[in-house]
């Protein structure tokens, strides 16, 4: 045996070490991938239910959102009558007030000017 035979012999084991190597490692980076695809499936079936979960979950919110509105809007139109008939009211009321109290006044003068101009 020649120096040249046995490094040719030493770079073919090397060579054919090397494609095991290589061959193993394709293999198990074909495992990950199919392992991925799996992952990536059961995530994908997993999605399109919660997607649908939460877009129904969204739709009863918008829905109760709007009846809150619905309410504070009509809690305001209550607020807003309650404040016009109070207004009405004091009206209706102090005006027979102030009569009276007018009224009550110019008798009083009435009666101080009979009785003598008497003030009290």
């Amino acid at each position: 045996m020649t120096w040249f035979t046995v490094a040719q012999s030493a770079l073919m084991l090397g060579l054919a070490v090397l494609i095991v190597v290589f061959i193993v490692a394709l293999l198990q980076l074909i495992k990950t991938l199919m392992s991925l695809d799996v992952l990536a499936r059961n995530v994908n079936e997993q999605i399109l239910p919660l997607t649908e979960e939460i877009k129904n979950t969204l739709n009863g919110v918008n829905t109760k959102l709007t009846r809150v509105e619905d309410i504070a809007t009509s809690v305001r139109e209550v607020s807003d009558k309650i404040q016009a008939t109070s207004q009405v009211a004091k009206m209706v009321m102090s005006a027979p007030v102030s009569r009276v109290t007018g009224w009550a006044g110019a008798a009083k003068l009435l009666v101080q000017g009979i009785s003598g101009g008497k003030k009290k």
